[in-house]
């Protein structure tokens, strides 16, 4: 809402980072500050959705500074524990993930788990488990990436059912993880279940079934079925 509104309000044009600083900082936080005060719940989430637009454009140092500051204004309101924190967690793992900063990433992602798994937040615990499988597989450390992405699957499945989106490509991840371990017919045979998953959710002109054909063609050259 705040995006519309100040795209109105100025009746300008801005490109990139420059008309997300205008529509979110100019307008949308200084509202949040001055109507419910800088250290306020509702200014911290104010606080999120700018750290993650900074991030969505790479301006990676000023995206840590809002999410932190959101992180420290929801851990003094709602406890060291809280489970709103793990979301937080993750998106500063991410933020470090992009820079290559891995070890850093790999920390945020381990307290967003811990958070998430103490407060039986199962969306957050898979999507910090999912992260941490990437960490994983990225070293080719895929034994361990195997063992959480599995996890993620899981959880996915249980969650949001075998056939949402979400779940579907952390089925793809372990696939691609498979082949990595040599494991090629189940990799195979998990992807044609993905390609089939994503037919049952789309159109199949859409670009997310063209999209899985081609991760399903990029395997068969992998593995050399040209």
């Amino acid at each position: 809402q705040l995006f519309f509104f100040s795209s109105r309000r100025r009746h300008t044009r801005c490109s990139g980072v420059s008309w997300a600083r205008r529509c979110v900082q100019e307008t949308g936080l200084e509202l949040y500050k001055n109507g419910y005060g800088e250290n306020s719940l509702i200014t911290a989430s104010a606080n999120y959705c700018m750290g993650v637009l900074y991030k969505w454009y790479k301006y990676y140092a000023e995206a840590e500074v809002q999410l932190k500051k959101c992180y420290d204004i929801k851990r003094e309101k709602l406890g060291e524990g809280h489970g709103e924190l793990s979301s937080c967690l993750n998106v500063l793992g991410n933020l470090k993930n992009e820079q290559g900063l891995f070890d850093e990433a790999k920390k945020y992602y381990e307290q967003g788990l811990v958070i998430a798994q103490k407060n039986h937040e199962e969306l957050d615990e898979a999507f910090n488990m999912y992260n941490l499988a990437d960490i994983h597989f990225k070293f080719s450390q895929y034994a361990e990436a195997l063992e959480d992405i599995e996890k993620v699957y899981e959880i996915r499945k249980k969650v949001l059912g075998e056939t949402d989106n979400l779940t579907l490509f952390a089925l793809k991840q372990i696939n691609d993880v498979k082949f990595k371990l040599g494991k090629i017919d189940e990799a195979l045979q998990g992807m044609d279940d993905f390609v089939k998953g994503q037919q049952k959710i789309f159109s199949k002109t859409s670009t997310s079934v063209a999209w899985s054909y081609w991760y399903r063609a990029h395997l068969y050259y992998d593995i050399g079925l040209y």
